[in-house]
Order: structure tokens, then C-alpha cells, then sequence
């Protein structure tokens, strides 16, 4: 099965990021609201997606959020904190920040065999 991975930056931000001094976590403009839309509908049209990987800062998941909407089904959004240039908990908004969820138990093993083959002839 192949698998394909789509890059993306999060849409237009509200305010301007002033390198060293902020704002750090700031949300969409309306414009970047509307990419994210567009992202959703490109990204379903191309075969629905089944994960968004964000950064924990509230521009990335608002924008992962409304594209995986359009998506629909049960596309989910994980905060990766890999995925950012630096992180510094900090600078997260605490109403933002969303723990990844545990991880699923393994499958059960498979049931044993209800029958067996009869013995080779000897």
C-alpha cells in the first residue's frame, strides 16, 4: 500500500509575528481561514487524508482543524512538536495545546485453529 504525505504551512495569521518578540501563538486571519478551507477541499479531492500532523501552536491547529473538517470522516488532528522550527512550552497557549492521544492496545491474538489436518501417511 502506498502512502502519501502532503507538506503545508498554516494559513494567513491574524497578526504579523515580529521575529523574538511575538506574538508567538496567534490564530487565522479570515483569509487563512479560507486556505484552510481550500486545503480541506484539495486534500479530500485528492483521497482523503486519514491524519494531520500540527505543531501545538493555535495557527497550525486552527488550520489542521478546519481542513480536516472538509475532509470529513474520521480524519483526525495530532499535535506533533517535531514539526515546528523551535517549541518552548511557553509560548503555546494552554487552551491550545492538545495532548497526543494514548496509544491503541495491540490487536487480540488470533483465535487457535478449530481444526487440524489429518497426519501424514507414514
Amino acid at each position: 500500500m502506498s502512502q502519501r504525505v502532503y507538506l503545508c504551512r498554516y494559513g494567513l495569521r491574524s497578526s504579523e509575528l515580529v521575529p523574538y518578540k511575538g506574538p508567538f501563538d496567534m490564530g487565522l486571519h479570515p483569509d487563512g481561514e479560507l486556505t484552510a478551507r481550500e486545503l480541506g477541499a484539495m486534500l479530500k479531492a485528492a483521497g482523503r487524508p486519514m491524519t494531520f500532523f500540527s505543531s501545538p501552536f493555535r495557527r497550525s491547529l486552527t488550520t489542521a482543524a478546519i481542513a480536516a473538517g472538509v475532509v470529513g470522516g474520521h480524519t483526525r488532528v495530532r499535535v506533533e512538536v517535531g514539526v515546528t522550527e523551535w517549541y518552548d512550552p511557553s509560548l503555546v497557549s494552554a487552551s491550545c495545546y492538545v495532548p497526543p492521544p494514548p496509544p491503541r492496545p495491540p490487536p487480540p491474538p488470533p483465535p487457535p485453529p478449530t481444526h487440524f489436518p489429518p497426519p501424514p501417511h507414514a
